[in-house]
């Protein structure tokens, strides 16, 4: 099992640039959704995770968690996704934990979309005897917007 001990150190709704800065970065659409075989899968999964301070973060950041769906989705949109940063690692090593760890009726799917046209991740993991991944639709819908860095 994944095992970070820095906590998430930024907010993914948090889109705002000080007034009268300027500030270069580059910005992502990210989705992802994890699919369960049957109930108890899920319910296995998210109180494995809600131990886990980090984990537990993450999982306060999907959608569907404390319900009886059989799926747990989260989407963040214009944020920051870089691998270096502890809490983009936290939601990716809870992702990756399901194949690694081969957990039981666990799969997910994951799409990224960045500024460029081309720069463009899907992902997808498969636990044992899970619902297979292209069971999955997970698509992020890259909408033009305007943003004014000086409001």
């Amino acid at each position: 099992m994944f095992n970070l001990t820095n906590g998430i150190n930024r907010d993914f709704t948090n889109n705002s640039i000080p007034k009268g800065e300027s500030i270069m970065a580059y910005r992502s659409d990210v989705t992802y959704a994890i699919l369960f075989r049957e109930l108890s899968c899920k319910r296995k999964f998210v109180s494995l995770y809600k131990l886990h301070p980090v984990f537990s973060k993450a999982l306060n950041e999907c959608h569907g968690v404390d319900d009886d769906e059989l799926r747990i989705s989260a989407k963040f949109d214009w944020v920051h996704w870089y691998e270096t940063y502890d809490d983009v690692k936290c939601h990716m090593q809870m992702l990756e934990s399901i194949e690694a760890d081969d957990l039981d009726g666990v799969s997910a799917k994951f799409a990224r979309v960045g500024e460029e046209s081309d720069d463009t991740d899907e992902l997808e993991w498969q636990g044992y005897d899970a619902p297979h991944s292209s069971d999955i639709e997970v698509y992020v819908v890259n909408q033009p917007q305007i943003y004014n860095r000086y409001l």
